[in-house]
């Protein structure tokens, strides 16, 4: 027996699986074909959750659920930069492949499998990233532009990634990252983020909150750092910290409380206001 549908229209409806996974979609345009063993759909055109989606493609009947799909995805979150991706997946409900390019708000290669989504769903990517740049979500200073090659893992309760970053706006090379965390309500809460600069060895680690609200992500963070110099390369640099401790917190301009626990090593003091209309940190003497 065939089916085939030249033109057709979905006001809405919803995927559930028993461990509470699901996806609502609404407003789908598309022809499809549909055989006992496969549904074959052309140009699917319509929303994914937030999310408007083009695909086309073919799902599979098996145990479990099986697809072979690609299109693109445009994402616009309330208040926050948009999403371009463009991509493939192919597999199935247990393992699933996945091949993405995204063109903004930063670029992107992405690979990665989502992994048994009929249960413990997890998954695990790898991404060459170009062109990341905080200013995209209210947050520009000096690092400019980033590129790297990061690798994750996450499931339900957080993820973690970890890899080399170059931050092009300070001209210092490399930094070696790791975060750990999880996102959810508009907040990534970072359980701990470590980053090194390979170069000099200076190394902060730390821990908080960045929510994403309208006029700027608002930042609630405290650490500590070892090992610091400025300028980070060059033989003499003009400030020097054997190791100290930071927070960070409130939106656009932040507000940035050091303390240095070496006052011979670093002749300033750390406590610093940052201005971002500037991108510079003013510091003055202790009296």
């Amino acid at each position: 027996m065939i089916i085939s549908v030249d033109a057709g229209h979905v006001d809405a409806a919803r995927l559930s699986v028993y461990n509470g996974f699901r996806l609502e979609t609404r407003a789908f345009d598309g022809a499809v074909v549909i055989r006992r063993s496969y549904i074959r759909f052309f140009q699917a055109d319509g929303q994914l959750e937030d999310a408007h989606i083009n695909v086309i493609g073919e799902l599979r009947a098996a145990d479990p659920l099986g697809l072979a799909v690609k299109g693109r995805v445009d994402w616009t979150p309330p208040g926050q930069p948009g999403w371009t991706l463009a991509g493939s997946a192919r597999g199935d409900l247990n393992a699933l492949s996945v091949v993405a390019h995204t063109t903004s708000p930063f670029r992107a290669d992405v690979t990665g499998q989502l992994l048994a989504l009929t249960s413990r769903w997890h998954w695990v990517g790898d991404a060459t990233v170009q062109d990341f740049d905080l200013a995209a979500w209210g947050a520009g200073g000096p690092l400019g532009h980033m590129s790297g090659h990061v690798a994750g893992a996450g499931d339900e309760h957080g993820f973690s990634a970890h890899g080399p970053v170059t931050p092009a706006g300070l001209h210092a090379g490399a930094f070696e990252t790791q975060f750990a965390g999880r996102y959810a309500g508009h907040v990534l809460t970072a359980t701990r983020m470590d980053v090194r600069h390979v170069a000099s060895g200076a190394h902060a680690s730390g821990a908080g909150t960045i929510a994403l609200v309208e006029h700027g992500p608002r930042l609630e963070l405290s650490g500590t750092w070892t090992d610091f110099r400025w300028p980070l390369v060059g033989r003499d640099p003009a400030v020097r910290s054997a190791a100290g401790s930071f927070t960070l917190s409130g939106v656009l301009p932040y507000t940035e409380d050091d303390e240095d626990e070496d006052d011979a090593v670093a002749p300033y003091p750390a406590s610093r206001r940052t201005e971002p209309a500037e991108d510079l940190v003013e510091e003055s003497p202790e009296d």
